[in-house]
This record gives structure tokens, C-alpha cells and sequence, in this order.
């Protein structure tokens, strides 16, 4: 699922051949697709985020890993599942962006760079703390296709923000609520995931913390969401807020998906 809603198509070949090599190898047939499944995941969102390689490039680079891999069989050099997906591991990673490069991404404006990437990021942190009490789908549709779950912008993008945003974006810095904004809107720390986006819109900060509907629950920033718990207690929301957000969410995001080990 994860590879599908990455757009992960050009390794299905290679999943299907590595599925049959297992069969042939006695390996766990189970464990092979799992373990290549999740590195896979991994490459491909850096991809996506990145753009690196290209995706002209993709199909016929894979074609050259099983080449790549086939070789090594036959050669003796694999021996083991292990060995094969570490094998697969260090020639995928020779192929993926520079640790510099994602880094860069991650840090500037991830929802304008890649929309589908930011938002299964952030499925992917929430999920990371899901309990089977508190499980969610986060990947559910509407009857008309459309997500519940989209991505919501904590400070507005809209390039009007109300007296109340300007407000408590300046402090005593008058006229940089526009500056601000440009510069952090799109950023990683001031975006979350929400079912009620239309509801939230471009109210102020509280209200949008504190939305109940008409039933009462809360469908703001405290509706339980591991997303949301820093602003459940929060009473503003800056400049500053929002760089704090975006370096913790980064150590996070590079723990669960990272394909380095130096993460």
C-alpha cells in the first residue's frame, strides 16, 4: 500500500523477480517482500521529495539492478537473504539523492515542492504513534474519492491574514506579518493533518485550536492527533513556533524513513 500510494510502480518488476529468486534460494518468501518492501518505501519517498533520479530513469534502473543482483547469484557473492538485501540496499542508496540534498528539501517548503510526498510524511509520522486504541485511517476517502485526511496549513497561506494572525505574528516588529508568513507557511513545522480543513480555513490560532462541532468533540488542534499535541497547549503561534516544530518534526521524519544510518 505504502508503494502504491508513493507511486511506486517501477519496482514492481523488481518485487515479483525478487519474490522468485527467494522461492528458488529457500528463503522466506514472506520476509523478502517485507524487508524489500520497506526499503523500497523509503527510497521512493526521498525520490519523490527530491526528484532524484529522474523518473525517465527508473524503469530501466531497475532493469539493471536485477542484472546487477543476478550476477552476484550466480557469482556466489550472494549467498543469503540478508546479503541480498543489503546488496539492494547499497546499490539503491548509491542512486538516491545526497544526504545534503534531502535535508534541503525537508527544510524548505515541502507542500509546495511535493504535496503528495509532505502528506504521506506526515501519515507516516502520525502512524509512527498510533496504539490500536487510538488508530486512525488516515488513508480513508469520502464517497466522491477525495481524502478525509488532507493538509492542513496551522498559519494560514492565504496572503490576507487576519488582524488577529498579524498580531501575533509581529509582536513588536510591525509590518514583517506578510515577510513571515512567505517564509514559513510551506514549511514542514506548520503543517499538520486534518479531516476538517474547510472548518479551520483561516481562523486565528485559538479558535482554530480549540473548533468543536456541533456535537462538541473537538475537530481543532485537540482532537488527539500526535500531530497536534505541541499546539494543544500552545496559546500562540510564530515565526519562532514554527522553526522549533520544523527541527523536531525533522529528527522524526529521518528516524522513520531515513535510508542512511547516520540519521
Amino acid at each position: 500500500q505504502d508503494l502504491q500510494r508513493l507511486g511506486a510502480a517501477p519496482a514492481y518488476a523488481f518485487l515479483l523477480w525478487a519474490s522468485q529468486v527467494a522461492q528458488s534460494q529457500k528463503w522466506s518468501e514472506g520476509d523478502a517482500l517485507s524487508r524489500l518492501a520497506a526499503l523500497l518505501t523509503k527510497w521512493f519517498f526521498w525520490r519523490n521529495l527530491t526528484d532524484m533520479p529522474p523518473t525517465r530513469e527508473l524503469d530501466p534502473m531497475f532493469m539493471e539492478l536485477v542484472g546487477h543482483l543476478l550476477k552476484q547469484i550466480r557469482s556466489g557473492e550472494i549467498k543469503t537473504l540478508d546479503g541480498f538485501v543489503q546488496q539492494t540496499s547499497d546499490w539503491l542508496l548509491a542512486r538516491a539523492a545526497p544526504q545534503e540534498v534531502c535535508e534541503s528539501r525537508l527544510k524548505a517548503d515541502v507542500y509546495l515542492e511535493n504535496y503528495d510526498a509532505t502528506r504521506f510524511m506526515l501519515c507516516k509520522l502520525e502512524e509512527a504513534h498510533q496504539t490500536r486504541e487510538n488508530k486512525r485511517d488516515l488513508w480513508a476517502h469520502h464517497a466522491n474519492d477525495r481524502p478525509v485526511f488532507t493538509v492542513e496549513h496551522i498559519l494560514p497561506k492565504t496572503e490576507n491574514l487576519g488582524p488577529g494572525w498579524v498580531t501575533m505574528l509581529e509582536g513588536d516588529q510591525k509590518g514583517t506579518a506578510a515577510a513571515i508568513r512567505e517564509r514559513c507557511a510551506h514549511q514542514l513545522g506548520n503543517l499538520t493533518l486534518s479531516g476538517y480543513n474547510s472548518k479551520l480555513g483561516t481562523m486565528e490560532f485559538l479558535k482554530k485550536r480549540d473548533r468543536k462541532n456541533d456535537q462538541g468533540d473537538f475537530i481543532g488542534y485537540r482532537n488527539g492527533l500526535y500531530l497536534n499535541a505541541d499546539l494543544a497547549s500552545r496559546d500562540d503561534w510564530n515565526e519562532a513556533a514554527i522553526a522549533a516544530r520544523t527541527d523536531k518534526m525533522l529528527k522524526e521524519v529521518k528516524s522513520i524513513l531515513s535510508l542512511r544510518e547516520d540519521k
